[in-house]
């Protein structure tokens, strides 16, 4: 099965993905094993850097296109912490779905 961007609905390959944790991020852990969510509606310079937050951007040595792909560990990928405020404002549809109950 294809990936699409959930803010734009853009089919694609992405190499970047927005995650959501509660508790932490451990770097031992897969991309998998947190609410997530590739886009390519944001670049990864581009973001202001935060030390606390429950969202994390997350840029993988590769490009993906399909759900089916193998677990991407966080240890091997570039990683930035994302405000709230930043994120809801960058990609509205994303952070919703993320915090959603």
């Amino acid at each position: 099965m294809s990936l699409a961007c959930f803010e734009c609905n853009r089919i694609g390959s992405f190499n970047i993905i927005i995650l959501y944790f509660e508790t932490g991020l451990d770097l031992k852990n897969n991309v998998s094993d947190y609410k997530n969510f590739y886009t390519d509606c944001l670049n990864f310079e581009d973001i202001e850097l935060v030390e606390i937050s429950n969202f994390a951007v997350v840029r993988l040595t590769s490009s993906e296109s399909s759900i089916f792909s193998p677990e991407k560990s966080l240890s091997k990928s570039d990683i930035k912490y994302i405000s709230d405020n930043e994120l809801q404002l960058k990609l509205p549809k994303i952070y919703s779905k993320l915090t959603e109950k």
